[in-house]
């Protein structure tokens, strides 16, 4: 028969008080929760989301330069990352006599925390903090591709259209120089070289050369005599080159007609 001084408790028969747990309200249980979520992001670092600073700014300067330096692309990605527009995190480890002495841990810190990072640390990528007794933190910052991506896109397109803008004034300013200085025909050439001759015949004739009032067919019939060595200067035939039908360019060559010649 079975003593009954020598068998347990039951729960039921309220012998021994049960050691109940306190009951944690949804707060507490999302703050554990919060704190399980970070520590698994410090552990875990997906490196698709993430682009190191150091090819960031490089992208910026190649293929399409949106920045013309290194450290000015650094000081506005600086800038994009201290307003909050980028997410940025920081993946460190401690070293102590240059060996390491934890492991890999990745931290997102606030935009204020930015301030202890110049543009020359996000050019080379990587930074040192010192704590004293040989032991420092070595650091690799990041920002968010994604975000990065976008504000990239947006750059790059604002400098497509700027650039494509410049080559647009440049072609019309180009075709307006062609337009006011048009190339010289030959019938222009031919009769400029018999101007040219005749003032040198009759230098009292022309002192200051020739004017707008001057008759186009009297300076034509003064020609007519030295025409043909004036084309076999330029190794045309006479027949090829009437000077009587020169009429409007010897008109347009002293200033008498302003339409530019035809071509």
């Amino acid at each position: 028969m079975a003593c009954s001084t020598c068998d347990p408790p039951s729960p039921r028969s309220g012998g021994v008080d049960e050691v109940k747990t306190p009951e944690k309200t949804p707060e507490e249980l999302e703050q554990i929760r919060e704190h399980n979520r970070k520590v698994l992001r410090e552990l875990l670092f997906d490196s698709a989301k993430w682009l190191s600073t150091q090819h960031a700014i490089w992208v910026l300067r190649a293929p399409i330069p949106v920045f013309e330096s290194a450290l000015q692309a650094a000081v506005e990605l600086r800038k994009q990352m201290r307003s909050g527009a980028l997410p940025w995190a920081t993946r460190s480890f401690r070293l102590r006599d240059g060996l390491p002495v934890s492991h890999m841990i990745t931290v997102y810190p606030a935009p204020a925390d930015l301030d202890a990072v110049t543009p020359e640390n996000l050019i080379t990528g990587m930074r040192e903090i010192s704590e004293g007794n040989n032991i420092v933190v070595r650091c690799w910052d990041f920002v968010d591709r994604q975000c990065f991506n976008r504000w990239f896109s947006a750059l790059a397109e604002q400098v497509r259209q700027e650039r494509e803008w410049v080559e647009r004034e440049q072609a019309a300013q180009a075709k307006r120089k062609r337009v006011k200085q048009p190339t010289e025909t030959l019938e222009r050439k031919l009769v400029n070289a018999g101007l040219a001759r005749l003032r040198k015949k009759h230098p009292e004739k022309y002192p200051e050369g020739f004017s707008p009032e001057m008759s186009p067919v009297e300076l034509i019939r003064q020609m007519r005599p030295f025409w043909p060595e004036i084309c076999a200067g330029e190794s045309v035939r006479p027949e090829d080159h009437r000077l009587d039908r020169m009429w409007d360019t010897v008109a347009r060559a002293i200033g008498r007609r302003d339409d530019p010649p035809r071509r």
